[in-house]
């Protein structure tokens, strides 16, 4: 009975730990939650020992001691996984050589604006592994972000030739940006149609193009750029001179083309208040995929639903612009507006 007994735990113990023991290697760190079930057989086998070997009051003492710690030692990692930051800090107290964890320490610096820290990390990370791509990128965007544009231009160079294929159109639409930032609108437009080229449904690409071209006058091109970013919609040719002339008016007022996320939202309004609701919702759509964190974009999104009577779609929508914005009051207005009319 003892023998099936730890029989039955080392075959438990080794069959769930087999796959994190990085003898088949995954695409991830080994940590402590990777083996929540291969150390439920270490937790039987403490308390069988424990058991056999102590008396009762001394074997629940030691039972209530053993609950404690390991109980705290889950509330202080609870702590740890609340804040990324402290989260890879951590990791790279125990393990510096991990090149994974400095590039994710540098991105969490970097979407603080602590540019100096997440640059630090990204060079760590490189120092560990030159040929990491994700590192000579966020390098790259970083020193964009700063201003630094010939570093960030040789950093760029090196992810162009390193970058896999399914990642250069993306690389070349960069490239793209850091020209047009400098000015160098020539270069910048041969980037983005080599972009085009390695991915034509890489539609940002095709926003990018158009601001370029409004940029040297040339509004008929960058309309049709626009009118090329957005071919679902186009595909429904009776309203296809509607959606031309909204569109064309739009592209009157340059300072639409700041962000390609606040863009698309306000392109979708004004398809809106035009009545033309599915164009409305395709570019709603389009924004929030572009920007997830965008909570206006789920607002709008739902407000198109729900004109066109798809209740549980604008609810989910308004749902999800409170939980990237808890203090939205529209979309919290709305959500209690749609819930007193369900109870009417």
């Amino acid at each position: 009975e003892k023998r099936r007994l730890s029989s039955f735990m080392l075959s438990w113990s080794l069959l769930f730990f087999l796959p994190q023991s990085g003898i088949f290697p995954i695409n991830a760190f080994v940590a402590e939650h990777f083996i929540y079930l291969s150390s439920i057989s270490f937790f039987l086998s403490i308390s069988y020992l424990l058991s056999k070997y102590l008396r009762k009051r001394l074997f629940i003492f030691s039972i209530i001691s053993l609950i404690l710690y390991y109980g705290l030692l889950t509330l202080s990692r609870n702590y740890e996984w609340q804040n990324p930051i402290v989260f890879y800090e951590r990791i790279i107290r125990f393990s510096p050589a991990s090149h994974q964890a400095h590039n994710n320490l540098g991105f969490q610096y970097e979407q603080k604006g602590l540019y100096d820290k997440a640059i630090s990390e990204y060079k760590k990370a490189l120092l560990i592994k030159p040929d990491l791509l994700e590192a000579h990128s966020n390098l790259a965007n970083t020193y964009y972000k700063q201003g630094k544009f010939k570093d960030a231009e040789k950093e760029y160079e090196i992810v162009e030739r390193i970058a896999p294929a399914d990642k250069s159109a993306e690389v070349q639409n960069n490239i793209g940006c850091l020209y047009e930032v400098q000015g160098l609108l020539d270069k910048a437009l041969a980037r983005y149609k080599l972009a085009l080229r390695l991915n034509s449904k890489l539609y940002l690409v095709r926003f990018n193009m158009a601001r370029v071209y409004l940029a040297k006058g040339d509004i008929n091109s960058a309309n049709r750029n626009i009118v090329d970013s957005l071919p679902e919609i186009f595909s429904d040719n009776n309203r296809r001179e509607a959606y031309l002339k909204i569109i064309k008016e739009f592209l009157k007022t340059p300072i639409n083309f700041a962000c390609a996320t606040t863009f698309y939202n306000d392109l979708g309004v004004k398809f809106a208040q035009a009545g033309f609701l599915d164009a409305a919702i395709y570019v709603f759509v389009k924004t929030s995929e572009l920007s997830p964190q965008y909570a206006d974009a789920h607002l709008n999104l739902g407000l198109a639903y729900l004109n066109k009577g798809l209740r549980k779609k604008a609810v989910s929508e308004f749902r999800k612009a409170l939980k990237i914005d808890p203090q939205h009051y529209r979309a919290r207005g709305m959500l209690s507006n749609v819930k007193k009319k369900k109870m009417l």
